[in-house]
């Protein structure tokens, strides 16, 4: 998993390697269970965390893992960038902060925003004007097309309104996807594969309320992944992964790597980015189809597999080497709920675990009352910006 694709940009010089372990940390974060799989990933390498959570990661406080919490919202339309300046230096010289990490896109621009009058070190972050054009997927088709890197055909409506039914068959044609241009999860998204189901499902659909829309040609094939971090749109880790079922089974990759590098490259970005891609069948051409540029949801997978994405982005902050890349093809990940089902015989799938499987497992049970809270309990209601 170590390839690196050519760059036109220059090599950093060697420099020693980070040790983590008794670092402190502090975690801006925005969803408990996105916020989780960053800790977890703090945890892993001896790192001291603790959090400033918006009320929607409030159940982070019942996590073992997490040395505080302070519930607090520093969304900048709720609270003014300078007091959150202010509560971070507050916190930072109370607990000896050596470093703040977001999980988020929102905490990462704050922390931009924040720049050089944050009084403490930063995890590498992007500008908020990459942050918005990458998340939104008609800008980011855009970008795409300006760097050469391929994406299925797409056109932008701002309404479902706005379709014309008859030109969409014949500039995209049959089956076709449509999404909200700048929501995630899969949220209102929509397959079609004739012109009435598209009418049904969406164009004369009352209950289909999302503006700004995208309408992208379908691309038979498998879903892969890409997970990068950047510094100043130079990949300093990556790794490709693809589903089996619940299972996180990571994959060379190296023409979607190739595409990562160019758009990184492209925007100058830095911090994690996630890309979702998929291969043709028909050819073997990876498009890619949308980024979240923040944390995402399978990171543990990395670092648990042998591509810690947090020990990377703080060894960049700190200006020391970036580690290794471990992760060996095939490497097989399921996350710790599926693995202790799977244990107790509740999973339809059985065998044994594998190592990295049984490590974050061993992790998750020692923080039992965190788990259960980030699973069961139900999240805050969303405040203003969220």
């Amino acid at each position: 998993m170590a390839l690196r694709p050519e760059l036109d940009l220059p090599e950093p010089p060697p420099v020693a390697p980070l040790v983590a372990r008794g670092l402190r940390a502090l975690l801006l974060a925005e969803s408990a269970g996105l916020s989780l799989q960053v800790v977890m990933c703090l945890a892993r390498l001896g790192v001291e965390v603790h959090v400033l959570a918006r009320p929607t990661a409030r159940q982070l406080r019942w996590s073992r893992l997490c040395r505080s919490l302070e519930v607090f919202d520093f969304h900048p339309e709720v609270t003014p960038l300078a007091r959150t300046r202010r509560r971070i230096g507050e916190l930072a010289q109370a607990h000896g902060i050596d470093i703040v990490v977001p999980v988020s896109g929102l905490s990462a621009t704050v922390l931009h925003h924040l720049g050089a009058d944050l009084p403490v070190r930063c995890f590498p972050v992007a500008s908020e004007e990459n942050i918005a054009r990458l998340g939104d997927k008609w800008t980011f088709d855009a970008i795409c097309r300006r760097a050469g890197v391929a994406v299925p055909r797409t056109r932008f409506y701002p309404g479902r309104a706005a379709i014309d039914v008859d030109a969409v068959a014949a500039e995209i044609g049959f089956p076709l996807v449509v999404k909200p241009a700048d929501l995630g999860d899969s949220v209102g998204v929509v397959i079609a594969r004739d012109a009435d189901t598209l009418r049904r499902q969406m164009v004369d659909n009352p209950d289909y309320e999302f503006d700004r829309i995208v309408v992208q040609s379908f691309v038979p094939g498998r879903e892969i992944d890409l997970n990068v971090l950047a510094v100043g749109g130079r990949v300093i880790a990556h790794s490709a992964q693809r589903r089996e079922g619940r299972t996180v089974v990571f994959i060379e990759a190296p023409a979607l790597l190739e595409a990562g590098v160019r758009l990184m490259a492209a925007t100058g970005y830095s911090g994690l980015a996630h890309f979702d891609a998929i291969v043709d069948e028909r050819d073997g051409r990876p498009y890619l189809l949308e980024c979240n540029a923040r944390a995402w949801g399978s990171i543990a997978a990395s670092a648990f597999c042998g591509l810690n994405f947090l020990e990377a982005g703080l060894a960049a902050a700190f200006g020391r080497a970036v580690p290794p890349d471990r992760i060996v093809e095939g490497a097989r990940f399921l996350s710790p709920p599926h693995a202790l089902l799977r244990l107790v015989g509740l999973r339809k799938d059985r065998g044994a675990l594998a190592p990295a499987s049984r490590a974050a497992l061993r992790l998750a049970l020692g923080d039992p009352l965190g788990t259960a809270a980030v699973a069961f309990l139900p999240t805050a209601p969303r405040t203003r910006g969220g």
